[in-house]
């Protein structure tokens, strides 16, 4: 909960300040993700989340993160949505509950419940990208037989 804390007002200041860098933009997401999956596999090990929850949130954090750096890769920036970030907010609550489920067992139980919500979250933006991911490479694939006179 602080590393995501911090990460946030790590965000909040750059762009408060006008310091958003290139660099940031492709090193915050990737941080964001290995913080957050590092968790779900600890969470895993420790049997407090079942397996195919985690798997799922590793596959959509792979895929999607796969069909952003191809569109950076073309020039296209594929911004987060607001899905995602409630998929983000999820996680985070979700990991912090599981980890202290020790204390209580409700925290366990508040802690799986707001991970199928996240999972929930995840799939609906999912889906959001995935859909974006082509309206923007159809753009850009008009855009160029425009260019080159096809069309």
């Amino acid at each position: 909960m602080l590393a995501s804390i911090t990460d946030f007002l790590d965000g909040y200041l750059a762009r408060k300040h006008d310091m958003v860098t290139m660099f940031g933009k492709l090193l915050d997401p990737l941080a964001d993700k290995l913080l957050v999956l590092t968790a779900y596999l600890i969470i895993l090990d420790r049997q407090r989340l079942e397996a195919w929850v985690v798997i799922f949130m590793i596959g959509r954090e792979m895929g999607i993160t796969g069909l952003r750096a191809f569109l950076a890769a073309e020039g296209i920036v594929l911004s987060a949505s607001n899905m995602g970030k409630w998929k983000t907010t999820f996680q985070i609550v979700s990991l912090s509950f599981l980890f202290i489920g020790d204390i209580h067992k409700y925290f366990d139980l508040i802690g799986v419940w707001t991970a199928y919500l996240a999972l929930v979250f995840s799939l609906v933006s999912a889906y959001s990208y995935v859909s974006g991911f082509w309206s923007l490479l159809g753009e850009k694939i008009m855009a160029e037989q425009i260019r080159k006179g096809g069309g």
